[in-house]
């Protein structure tokens, strides 16, 4: 179908046009989401800070001064900060023509560590805030050195992690998207078949209407009132796409008589109906597509062969038939078979397996059924 073709071509780059001008859809209140962030960060290294220094005062027998502390871990943090939103995007998201950053990139950081840790001590120690005094051997720079690569072992978790997540989340708004997207394509794919039952029907009933204007006026405002309701029917739009089936059967009505007018009520129907559920409901224009191919396709003249139009619904099921003559149609239209195959692809679409639609031709009789059971 031309719609569907159309659709289905363009929806991927639509997909990546509507996630990326609709990001409200997925992150909602940026700022609230910094704000939350901000209060784990400082509540994570809060409990840290406090669970290192009081398990190393208690193994030592000794606190430093808080102005140690403070110094140190502010090293450390930002540290581990600049390690996982800095040095590893620059070492990881250049591409593999880039992997040389890595190990060229933690030797600078680790470099300019061991400077600022050398520095920061020479200035507590001045101070007088060192509980021991500073010396530049082995264990200075193998504690050091260890220092440093734990906050850079955790970082790169978190920078790990952060990323997963991220990507996560772009999948997941994407497939949101995506699905967004597929709705309004089986929306649009929906209301593009029923809007191809009306072409013929609105020609021939002009036509009459225009024959109608001069021979015989008194049903000209019949016709036109008919016609009128029937098109506003079939251009009716629903929020969850179904309607009363009562108002599709009062729109076959309009079909029928809009058709007797036509011939001047020489065509031979019994049409039977009985509803007990009044709030039954169905998809639009299924019944009124099978009721206008019997006056497209069949031949209504002969007495002798009426057409038939049985209908009857609960609940529970509903079944709908049509039977008529289609050896020598009335009008002089070729059958496309579009109809039965939009009917057939818009059922499918909405009931699945619980609605079959069969038809044959037999020894000259067109006949059709429909089953839908509706699901509780």
């Amino acid at each position: 179908m031309a719609l569907s073709f159309y659709a289905k071509n363009i929806l991927n780059s639509e997909c990546k046009h509507f996630y990326y001008s609709n990001p409200f859809r997925y992150y909602m209140n940026p700022q609230n989401r910094s704000d939350g962030t901000l209060k784990v960060h400082l509540v994570c290294w809060a409990i840290f800070i406090a669970y290192e220094i009081l398990v190393a005062g208690m193994i030592s027998g000794q606190y430093a001064h808080p102005v140690y502390y403070v110094a140190f871990y502010a090293l450390n943090i930002v540290l581990f900060y600049v390690h996982a939103h800095f040095l590893m995007p620059s070492a990881f998201d250049q591409g593999k023509k880039t992997i040389w950053r890595l190990p060229f990139l933690l030797a600078v950081e680790l470099s300019l560590y061991l400077a600022i840790t050398i520095a920061l001590s020479y200035a507590l120690e001045l101070l007088n805030l060192r509980n021991t005094p500073l010396q530049l051997n082995s264990r200075f720079f193998l504690t050091t050195v260890w220092r440093s690569a734990l906050f850079m072992m955790f970082s790169s978790g978190y920078y790990f992690l952060r990323t997963y997540l991220r990507r996560a989340k772009d999948e997941m708004a994407r497939a949101v998207a995506m699905a967004e997207l597929n709705s309004k394509l089986i929306r649009a794919e929906r209301d593009f078949l029923k809007a191809q039952i009306n072409p013929h029907l609105l020609f021939n009933t002009l036509n009459f209407v225009r024959y109608a204007s001069k021979r015989k006026p008194e049903q000209v405002d019949e016709a036109i009132v008919r016609l009128s309701e029937l098109m506003h029917f079939a251009m009716e739009k629903t929020a969850d796409g179904l309607i009363p089936v009562q108002q599709e059967l009062a729109q076959i009505d309009n079909i029928i008589q809009l058709n007797q007018m036509r011939f001047d009520g020489k065509l031979n129907l019994i049409c039977n109906v009985e509803l007990e559920d009044k709030a039954l409901q169905l998809i639009p224009t299924v019944l009124l597509t099978l009721v206008e191919n019997i006056f497209k396709h069949g031949d209504l003249l002969d007495p002798a062969a009426p057409a038939e139009i049985t209908f009857h619904g609960n609940s529970g099921e509903m079944l709908f038939c049509t039977r008529n003559r289609s050896e020598n149609s009335m009008d002089t239209y070729p059958s496309t078979k579009l109809g039965i195959a939009n009917i057939k692809t818009r059922l499918n679409d909405y009931y699945g397996s619980n609605a079959i639609l069969e038809h044959g031709n037999n020894d000259g009789w067109f006949w059709t059924k429909l089953t839908v059971k509706f699901r509780p």
